[in-house]
């Protein structure tokens, strides 16, 4: 009797897909699970759909819709299409994604913060939030305007801020005085010789021929350091760039400092040449060029040497010397024009020294002169002599008049636009670009200088009077 061929049990695996088999298409009357569908009326079958398009629901309205020539029963539901399964980052991966982009940031910051205080961007940012803090406390405590009570032991010089007010120097202190007339500081000092010159809001108070100098503000010091040689002058910008000349017996130096004033370090370090004296020094307009004056004797000759600074790696642009002379004022007005007041003529020169004009006193003692945007005023005369010559010079160092006036014992000038004000004894004359005089402002008390502060002013022993009147006098009020 033959043996039944026994029958194989059907593993329960065999429609698991593994590795490297073909794939298979599923059965017809079946769906993608393989389960078999049953055969009911108004059901599209599998296969039915592959031919027909599957009932779809409408997007505005979630309803059923019609395929072609076929109507579904209200209760069918369009089956949705398969999404696919996208893999999730697990959480370990996604911690280490958010380590690296905060690393990546925090290493942005620390670049960023390096490179601004490097810059000393910083800097700038809160000098600039310091001085408009300042200035709005000034403004809210006005003064009364001028003439305003002042005075000083032992008047030095009067230098103008450009940010608003001005200094009167003595022998023993310093006033520090707002546009509108206040006293904002005073600042006593124990210099033998004192010096000082003023920049936006700050001054620099210097001990010439000392080794101490310190920078002012409106409202408090901003600085104070000794340096290792003689201070031979400081001198700043309208901006608050420092210059600083330094000088011993065998070397001098030029230190020019930023009007942050960091740690007062040096933007440019300059040795001058062995023999040179630095005498003074004049900045352009954009804080980073400067002209150097140095004084020097070569062949039982006084001569001076000018030199051209630009603030950076090619720092020094030209240098020239000019025999024979003594400069008294310098103006830098532009990459290719040098101003200088000497002690017998006034020329204007290029940065590589050629003469462009000149303007010979012709044997005459210069008394006082006064320098704005090219402009010259020039006094001639002495205190011992009863009349003194006023001289405007245009910028092509052209005379426009040549006046004389009663010295009175003293003799000042300062330009303006409308001409120049001359400071002669006891009173002061506003005298127009041709000359004439357009008024007079006799002076109370003994007269000491001139200086710019809001407009043109005049320091005397007692108090500081307002010379713009004298151009532009108000107006007189009429009755209704």
């Amino acid at each position: 009797m033959a043996d039944k061929p026994q029958k194989t049990k059907k593993p329960k695996h065999a429609r698991l897909v593994l590795p490297g088999d073909k794939p298979r298409a599923a059965p017809k009357d079946t769906d993608r699970l393989g389960r078999t569908l049953p055969a009911e009326a108004g059901l599209p079958t599998a296969a039915g759909s592959a031919k027909s398009a599957v009932p779809a629901a409408d997007a505005a309205s979630g309803k059923p819709t019609e395929a072609a020539g076929q109507t579904l029963p209200a209760n069918a539901i369009a089956l949705p299409a398969p999404k696919k399964n996208k893999r999730k980052a697990s959480p370990a991966r996604r911690r280490r994604r958010r380590r690296r982009i905060g690393l990546a940031a925090l290493v942005l910051a620390i670049a960023l913060g390096l490179f601004v205080y490097q810059t000393g961007l910083h800097q700038n940012v809160m000098n600039s939030l310091a001085e408009w803090t300042e200035s709005m406390q000034i403004a809210s405590r006005p003064g009364n305007g001028f003439p305003m009570p002042l005075s000083v032991t032992g008047f030095v010089r009067a230098e103008e801020m450009p940010a608003g007010g001005f200094v009167v120097l003595g022998k023993q202190d310093m006033a520090i005085v707002s546009d509108t007339g206040a006293e904002l500081r005073r600042v006593q000092h124990s210099y033998l010789s004192p010096g000082v010159s003023a920049g936006a809001a700050r001054a620099v108070l210097y001990s010439r021929g000392g080794r101490e100098y310190t920078i002012e503000g409106r409202s408090n010091t901003v600085a104070k350091h000794n340096t290792t040689q003689d201070i031979a002058f400081a001198h700043m910008s309208r901006g608050g760039w420092l210059a600083l000349a330094t000088t011993s017996r065998f070397s001098s130096r030029l230190m020019i400092m930023d009007n942050t004033y960091n740690n007062m370090q040096p933007q440019l370090e300059y040795d001058i040449r062995s023999g040179e004296t630095p005498f003074m020094a004049a900045f352009m307009g954009d804080d980073h060029n400067l002209a150097l004056a140095s004084i020097s004797s070569s062949g039982g000759v006084m001569g001076t040497t000018f030199t051209l600074l630009r603030v950076g790696t090619a720092s020094v642009i030209s240098s020239f010397r000019v025999e024979g002379v003594i400069p008294l004022q310098v103006e830098y007005l532009s990459q290719n024009r040098i101003l200088a007041v000497f002690d017998t003529y006034a020329a204007l020169y290029d940065n590589q020294g050629e003469q462009l004009a000149k303007y010979e006193y012709s044997g005459r003692s210069l008394y006082a002169a006064d320098t704005q945007d090219g402009r010259v005023a020039l006094v001639f005369g002495s205190a011992a002599q009863e009349t003194v010559r006023a001289v405007l010079l245009n910028t092509a160092l052209e005379p426009q008049f040549d006046v004389s006036f009663a010295s009175g014992g003293i003799a000042r000038a300062l330009l303006c636009e409308e001409g120049m004000y001359l400071l002669a004894g006891q009173e002061v004359l506003a005298l127009d670009n041709t000359g004439a005089a357009a008024a007079r402002l006799a002076l109370a008390y003994k007269p000491l200088g001139l200086t710019r502060g809001a407009g043109p002013l005049a320091v005397t022993a007692g108090r500081v009077e307002d010379l713009n009147p004298l151009f532009n006098p108000p107006e007189e009020e009429s009755d209704a």
